[in-house]
């Protein structure tokens, strides 16, 4: 099952729900197509599932950012090149902004994504709240620059989908958390 999740991923990521065909999952993940069902019952199952297991693997990062040592500056900087630097990571963060975003999911079957991405969202808020106090991180709504730095991670994200893979490198990591800065 893992392994369906893990490949459905970026496919999802770069043909879209509708454009992604279960054939195309099970290609990716080596398997037919009829053991891809033995799982799941229909391509929307599937995506749910994938969407979950990557909002569960991006909060994963999110917790050892905080666990990392040093300043707010550092956490975050850890924390951006921790996602920006491994392609499913990315992918993840891609699926999971297209479940916010299509109909051809149903809204009970994505109720807590939202939640969830809310979860994901506090620690980085804390982490810009810590910054605050220690004085290297911009004085405004934490809230307000944790949503500003996902917006631009996900910009990363698309920026590098077109294909400037040069915007994963360091420098741009560090000219991100800057913009964070007093």
């Amino acid at each position: 099952m893992h392994q369906i999740v893990t490949a459905s991923i970026p496919v999802f990521a770069r043909k879209g729900f509708e454009g992604t065909k279960i054939s195309h999952i099970a290609e990716a993940a080596g398997l037919s197509q009829g053991h891809i069902y033995n799982y799941y019952a229909s391509k929307r199952e599937l995506f749910v599932n994938a969407v979950y297991w990557a909002m569960n693997m991006y909060g994963d990062i999110v917790d050892q950012a905080v666990q990392q040592p040093g300043t707010a500056i550092d956490k975050l900087t850890w924390h951006l090149d921790a996602t920006l630097s491994h392609s499913m990571m990315a992918d993840s963060i891609l699926i999971i902004s297209q479940a916010q975003l299509i109909d051809a999911v149903p809204r009970v079957h994505m109720d807590n994504v939202p939640h969830t991405g809310l979860d994901n969202l506090k620690p980085i808020i804390e982490i810009l709240r810590r910054g605050q106090s220690e004085g290297s991180i911009r004085s405004g709504s934490p809230a307000d620059l944790a949503v500003l730095y996902f917006s631009l991670i996900l910009g990363f994200v698309l920026i590098g989908i077109r294909g400037y893979d040069n915007v994963m490198e360091a420098h741009y990591s560090a000219s991100l958390v800057n913009l964070l800065k007093p």
